[in-house]
């Protein structure tokens, strides 16, 4: 235990958060991160009292940015370059803070003064690797704890223990109340998590995903079997084609969490799903449906229509290939993708007095379509079919 003191006190930013005069605890994540051997850049700390003193006090000292959550100094956060400090106004000892939160791993506390304080067995849990929930009520309370069940296994590969998974069964239609942002927020974040795919089967087979997503179960059980086929597809594909996880497209979702929620929501009335997606997801979502739907259909693709396809896919071309789990596809697509423009869009417009808009799009397809055909491959072959007008009907 003085090894863990020594870890959390060697963070310069937690000798200024516990200040003479205040009855401070680290709590939640932060200790079950510290724990696990981490070293994590949020801090969520409970202050006896007014806070407000200590809240201005470490803004100073770290040049922070205070933001207020709730009116009357309740809940406060201070930002300041990767770290984010949550300041909570303890409601009764530490040990009823503790009672409330979600699972026993985040229900740890400490002070320099008491060390850890763990009512609950959060530090065993810890160490066995469960998920516990600390009460049925206090999922009663905050629905969305259902759905972070699942979001933790994703992220840790934990076991969650058979009285928590009975408390989701029972409870599992009071994620309605839940707002459709946070809904998202925790669905964005398991899709990202390593064990994803255990995440969302015991969630299908515990009835929850079918509260926010409008699929039926017949539908979501074989979307999470193509999800299965898919990561069993890119390990046996190189590196090269593999989807970029750290790369982030849209509300903290990263490149293989959206290709994750391609393959789960194919089909899927989106309109009608319980989650709050950004414009950007969406559109990747819709494009990569339909063209999937296309391809579904036809029993040969030659290279006019993979054209076709990847010409309408525009940003999620790479989406679309690895989607259909297709070697061939997926080569022809880097080679579509990796084409150099044989004319300057100038050059097309010195050489036909095309201005722009429709017309030198129109151009620049047929190009392209060309190219991609191997019908030229040379510079000069296609600056003569510019300048003699291409059939851009």
């Amino acid at each position: 235990m003085e090894n863990l003191n020594n870890r959390i006190l060697a963070n310069p930013v937690i000798s200024t958060i516990f200040a003479p005069g205040f009855e401070v605890y680290l709590v939640g994540g932060y200790i079950r991160d510290v724990l696990r051997g981490f070293k994590p850049t949020d801090v969520d700390i409970v202050v006896r009292g007014n806070f407000q003193p200590l809240l201005s006090r470490i803004a100073a000292s770290t040049d922070g940015k205070i933001i207020d959550f709730e009116k009357g100094g309740g809940i406060s956060r201070i930002i300041f370059d990767t770290t984010t400090i949550d300041l909570t106004a303890m409601q009764g000892s530490i040990e009823d803070d503790l009672s409330r939160r979600d699972f026993t791993m985040n229900a740890i506390a400490w002070s320099p003064e008491r060390g850890i304080v763990d009512p609950l067995g959060g530090l065993r849990d810890i160490q066995r690797g469960t998920i516990r929930a600390v009460s049925r009520c206090n999922f009663s309370d905050d629905p969305i704890r259902l759905l972070r069940t699942y979001r933790f296994l994703g992220e840790f590969g934990w076991r969650i223990d058979s009285k928590t998974r009975n408390f989701v069964r029972e409870l599992k239609e009071s994620l309605r109340l839940s707002s459709f942002e946070r809904i998202t927020l925790e669905f964005l974040r398991l899709l990202n998590s390593k064990d994803h795919l255990k995440a969302l089967k015991l969630s299908y087979a515990d009835g929850l995903l079918n509260i926010f997503l409008a699929l039926d179960s017949c539908e979501l059980f074989m979307n999470i079997k193509a999800l299965s086929r898919f990561k069993s597809f890119l390990e046996k594909i190189p590196n090269a084609y593999h989807p970029n996880g750290d790369r982030t497209i849209s509300q903290g979702l990263s490149q293989a969490g959206l290709l994750r929620a391609e393959i789960l929501l194919f089909k899927a009335k989106l309109e009608k799903n319980r989650l709050r997606l950004s414009n950007a997801i969406l559109k990747r979502l819709k494009v990569t449906s339909i063209l999937l739907e296309e391809f579904q259909k036809t029993k040969s693709v030659g290279r006019q229509r993979l054209f076709d396809l990847f010409y309408a896919s525009g940003d999620a071309l790479l989406d679309f290939a690895l989607l259909t789990r297709n070697r061939k596809i997926l080569h022809e697509a880097m080679r579509f993708l990796n084409m150099r423009s044989l004319v300057a869009t100038q050059e097309i417009m010195d050489l036909t007095g095309v201005k722009g808009g429709v017309e030198l799009g129109a151009f620049l397809k047929e190009l392209k379509r060309m190219q991609f055909l191997g019908k030229i491959a040379q510079r000069a072959d296609a600056l003569r079919l510019v300048s003699n007008g291409l059939n851009v009907s």
